[in-house]
């Protein structure tokens, strides 16, 4: 298939048949309805919607599934689906309808300039005021923290080339920022206007402030800054840990000698606090430091796989 609809659901058992005739709907009128199937991952669901994916997927060609055992959250769904999906493009929708397949085209369009991952950037919110206002502060501090300007981070409607999928790592709460993992590994993203419908269903399954995803920004900044340089984190904070503690031990020991050869008043130095205080934040730096070796040491073994996720494409002495 030329395109894979990638649904992660969790208990939206009433929305599920609605969506997949509005997505086949979608492809009809770019007259690809051949060129598509729809890949829904239940993430553990307790409702009915099991038993209607199930039933859509004996009714329709076209649709196909993955149950997980259990509720492991949104990002493993989508791993889960990105394992098992085999098409040149990889569509993205939330199950709930608030997003609009009827904007398919609009994602294709918008991939079809050169893009490798395109977002949707939802327009006139239908989400309550506490939900927005959170949005907005969350994608403001993500895009400065980050480098790259994006209005909407969190969409869950996206469409991805193949070799994305193939090389992007989602998992904890990762999947709101793929457009962010994308551009770290050298990716061309872009975000589209999109629409966005009030949720008729049930009630959305995320609070609408969480504070993992400072932790998340933090360590997927790190993740990518230092990946293939740890030494240079770990030996910075090493070095300012054992330059101070260093410069006050010699500090310490000056004073001790000048006292010993007659040069100063009586300075006793091994019941100085601060001379405990200096070995232990050198000892500490030193600690801190070493790490940064035995980062290295690992990535010296494991360097060249790491690699391989920023490879665009390999030519070979026929093409040349």
């Amino acid at each position: 298939m030329k395109y894979t609809v990638l649904v992660p659901v969790y208990n939206e058992s009433n929305s599920l048949t609605e969506l997949c005739d509005r997505i086949e709907t979608a492809f009809r009128s770019i007259k690809e309805e051949k060129e598509f199937d729809i890949l829904i991952v239940d993430d553990g669901s307790t409702d009915s919607s099991r038993d209607v994916i199930k039933s859509l997927c004996a009714g329709r060609k076209y649709v196909k599934a993955i149950f997980l055992r259990k509720n492991v959250g949104k990002s493993f769904a989508l791993t889960a689906g990105f394992m098992n999906s085999h098409s040149d493009y990889v569509i993205t929708i939330d199950g709930d309808l608030q997003d609009r397949p009827e904007d398919i085209p609009v994602l294709i369009n918008k991939i079809s300039e050169g893009y490798d991952l395109v977002s949707g950037w939802k327009q006139n919110r239908k989400d309550g005021i506490v939900r927005v206002l959170g949005s907005r502060v969350f994608n403001d501090v993500v895009s400065r923290l980050g480098g790259i300007r994006f209005h909407d981070f969190n969409c869950g409607f996206k469409i991805y080339r193949s070799n994305v999928v193939k090389n992007i790592s989602v998992y904890g709460q990762h999947h709101r920022f793929i457009p962010l993992l994308a551009y770290f590994m050298g990716f061309k993203v872009a975000e589209v206007p999109i629409s966005h419908d009030k949720r008729r269903f049930g009630s959305s399954k995320y609070p609408a402030f969480r504070y993992h995803g400072l932790f998340d920004i933090l360590s997927i900044l790190f993740t990518y800054k230092y990946r293939f340089s740890p030494l240079y984190f770990f030996g910075a904070i090493g070095i300012m840990l054992i330059a101070p503690g260093a410069l006050l031990a010699a500090y310490l020991l000056c004073r001790h000698l000048m006292f010993v050869f007659g040069f100063g008043t009586q300075y006793m130095l091994f019941n100085r606090p601060l001379l405990m205080a200096s070995f232990t934040v050198c000892i500490l730096g030193l600690n801190v430091f070493l790490t940064g070796f035995v980062c290295d040491f690992i990535l010296q073994h494991s360097g060249s796989k790491g690699v391989t996720g920023y490879v665009e494409s390999l030519i070979d002495e026929k093409e040349c």
